[in-house]
């Protein structure tokens, strides 16, 4: 008898709330570790109360957490939002009441006998430990590490929801969810994943975007997503990513509004007659061993840039592989044969050597070779281009590059097609350093715009004359 009304009542609660797509796959995911990064809005908490809700009616006997910043935060959301749920199914005196939240100090008693307790941040750490059993725990926003450590190991599901707007990104907690793996990144083209991490987490990134939020008619929607737009948070409260406003990016001008799709690229190098017009082509290569190979075709059209295509290598990739990567890349956006490479007004290649103690520019030659047998020539001396140097080397044209890079990102001059997924890693997480992960691919943008966008030798501070 107490299973068929525990299955009515999880049946009603089904009815109270129809989370959007992604969080449908959260309230049926029973992984042992979930992480929700998503924007400030999606409904996250609201959905992770509604699996609490759902499990607890439909586990007669189980225990759970749920853990907020405060208890006036926590009684006005999550606090609520149970209720909201399960005001039908409490015991008598387990009530939230506005102003004051739960009684039964801060327990929901439900008549199945399962209870729900609601702590917060500002308790010690230490109070939350001691027990063990717990179905579930979830981690309302990016609690400290003392809180985190506190709490795992001691539920079934832990789950913590967050949206990053500390003063600085939350590297202990990226790396216990990551590891050292690249962050998932999501677009118009994918506003939500859903990533298995070696770790054993499982991580769903959620965008604050219409279809993400069904609960919000237009108006309402559009108040919320445009207290963002254009602000120094878009990135971490529309896009959910890891940056945050203090961090020291580069790329502080990069926002996912420059992510576009194929057709919005397309429609924007047409010309009258709707055939794709641009001013210059450029090809950037990074030279790596196996995967730190990095390529890219970036048109310009007036004063924008488009970078419409990548190639990432692999472990296993020769250099036929790289040089048939730019012939792809350019047939991809209709460009074919030896005409389509004329239309490359250059090829620009860092100067690396082919070996220890071998210097000028020979990873550049060994590349020129394999394109002249991929297009079929005899000799690279017949390629209408050839991958040359960058235009400077000189001491700080890195650094005036990626300054130039984020300028035009900026004024909204700096686009992506939503198929360079590096590249929109890059631009989000690049910090700078011999070191960074997404160095590569920032080093091969610039080589192949250095002379048209960054005007390196008009930036760069004058020679100085030595006295005779």
């Amino acid at each position: 008898m107490v299973a068929g009304v525990v299955a009515g009542e999880a049946a009603l609660v089904l009815l109270s709330w129809r989370p959007s797509v992604p969080f449908r796959e959260l309230v049926r995911d029973e992984s042992p570790l979930v992480a929700v990064r998503a924007g400030n809005g999606t409904g996250k908490t609201r959905s992770a109360m509604w699996r609490v809700a759902r499990c607890a009616l439909s586990r007669p006997g189980t225990s759970y957490r749920v853990i907020g910043p405060s208890f006036s935060q926590m009684r006005d959301t999550s606090a609520r939002y149970l209720w909201d749920f399960l005001a039908p199914y409490c015991v008598r005196g387990s009530e939230w009441r506005p102003g004051t939240g739960w009684t039964r100090h801060g327990v929901v008693s439900l008549r199945n006998g399962s209870s729900i307790e609601l702590k917060a941040y500002s308790d010690k750490a230490s109070t939350q430990e001691g027990r063990h059993g717990l179905e579930i725990i979830v981690l309302d926003e990016v609690p400290s590490r003392e809180h985190y450590v506190a709490n795992k190991g001691r539920a079934k599901q832990l789950i913590v929801l967050f949206t990053v707007q500390t003063q600085a990104t939350p590297k202990w907690l990226r790396k216990e969810i990551e590891g050292g793996e690249r962050s998932p990144v999501v677009t118009h083209a994918e506003p939500w994943v859903r990533v298995q991490h070696s770790t054993g987490w499982v991580q769903y990134v959620v965008a604050l975007v219409r279809e993400n939020v069904p609960h919000y008619d237009d108006l309402t929607f559009e108040r919320e997503a445009g207290r963002h737009r254009g602000s120094d948070y878009e990135a971490t409260r529309i896009w959910a990513t890891w940056d945050t406003v203090l961090e020291e990016r580069r790329f502080g001008g990069w926002s996912n509004r420059w992510v576009k799709s194929r057709t919005d690229i397309a429609a924007m190098l047409a010309d009258d007659k709707g055939r794709m017009s641009f001013r210059l082509a450029r090809y950037g290569l990074d030279y790596g061993n196996g995967s730190k190979q990095y390529q890219c075709l970036i048109a310009v059209r007036g004063e924008r840039f488009f970078l419409l295509h990548e190639y990432v290598g692999k472990t296993t990739s020769t250099f036929g592989d790289h040089a048939r990567a730019l012939k792809l890349a350019l047939e991809a956006w209709g460009l074919p044969g030896l005409a389509g490479l004329a239309k490359l007004d250059a090829i620009r290649g860092d100067v690396n050597s082919a070996g220890p103690g071998q210097g000028g520019d020979r990873l550049n030659d060994v590349f020129n070779r394999h394109l002249a047998l991929v297009y079929g020539l005899g000799s690279d001396e017949e390629l209408p281009v050839r991958a040359r140097a960058p235009a400077s080397k000189r001491e700080g044209a890195k650094e005036v590059r990626e300054i130039a890079i984020n300028q035009a990102m900026l004024e909204g001059r700096w686009y992506v097609c939503d198929t360079c997924e590096t590249a929109i890693l890059a631009a989000s997480q690049y910090e700078g350093g011999a070191n960074d992960p997404h160095k590569d691919a920032v080093d091969a943008w610039g080589y192949a715009v250095q002379d048209v966008a960054l005007l390196y030798e008009r930036q760069a501070p004058a020679a100085k004359v030595r006295a005779r």
